[in-house]
């Protein structure tokens, strides 16, 4: 039987889930007795009826056995490279990728006081996704930029050049720049996805993302959106369907929204 740790664990996970209290409607998915009395005190019982397997994949849909990266967590993986001065004008882009499940790091924002920089740097650098290079005025003239623009391209990861006020130059130069408009950002986010889902690499990194991403909606429109830019990506690793597999079993807001189900069973819908 479970222990009783694990009940916490899953317990905690729920509170914290980004949504309504939810115990007791994940619990519906077993074949485990509605019970009488407050919900707290109900749910703490149906818990401990819970049995191991179950447990298992209770621990799956929070990805409580997933070990989360200490700067990323278990969220797609995007380096920001930028100086100093433009770190408020990325802020609306950035907040608007994290929608897609996308962890921003940037280095002026997420270094604590007392860290090392060049070590979180490099460990951000050397763990990331992909980079997305913000060419402001000044960018060019930045060392660090330099640097980062060109550990990425050594690494052969994907880099996302911005035009931001500078044209992107030296080897990042041949690389087709995203325009910026302030007035505009979705348009920027858009083209940014867009790369993301035709480079074989991101494309499996930020269908994995989203998938994680539609285990936790916590609305109708949230899952319809996820759902949506799942069916763009095209195929699908076996821990994207996993993840959604599980997401239909205990997140209502996922059940039956919009051909969710269409994206572990493509064969069976198309025939």
């Amino acid at each position: 039987m479970p222990t009783a740790a694990q009940r916490l664990e899953v317990e905690n996970a729920l509170r914290h889930w980004d949504r309504y209290w939810a115990g007791n409607s994940v619990l519906d998915a077993f074949d485990i007795d509605e019970l009488e009395g407050p919900r707290d005190q109900r749910f703490r019982a149906r818990l401990a009826l819970v049995n191991d397997q179950q447990m298992a994949e209770l621990q799956d849909f929070f990805d409580l056995r997933r070990e989360r990266h200490r700067i990323w967590g278990l969220g797609f993986r995007l380096f920001v490279s930028h100086i100093a001065q433009s770190v408020q004008q990325l802020l609306p882009l950035t907040e608007a990728l994290k929608r897609y499940g996308i962890v921003p790091f940037l280095a002026h924002e997420h270094i604590a006081p007392g860290q090392l920089w060049h070590r979180e740097l490099t460990t951000a650098l050397s763990s990331m996704d992909a980079l997305l290079s913000f060419h402001s005025a000044g960018f060019a003239q930045s060392p660090w930029c330099g640097q980062e623009v060109g550990y990425a391209l050594g690494r052969g990861v994907l880099v996302l050049p911005v035009r931001g006020g500078e044209d992107p130059g030296g080897f990042v130069g041949e690389i087709q720049g995203i325009p910026w408009n302030p007035q505009n950002v979705p348009r920027t986010v858009g083209l940014v996805i867009a790369n993301l889902r035709e480079n074989p690499q991101t494309r499996v990194a930020l269908g994995d993302t989203l998938a994680r991403e539609l285990k936790y909606s916590g609305s109708f429109d949230r899952s319809d959106f996820l759902v949506e830019q799942l069916q763009q990506l095209g195929p699908l690793t076996e821990g994207a369907h996993h993840s959604i597999g599980l997401a239909l079993k205990f997140n209502d807001q996922v059940r039956g929204r919009n051909n969710a189900e269409d994206l572990i069973n493509p064969e069976e819908d198309a025939a």
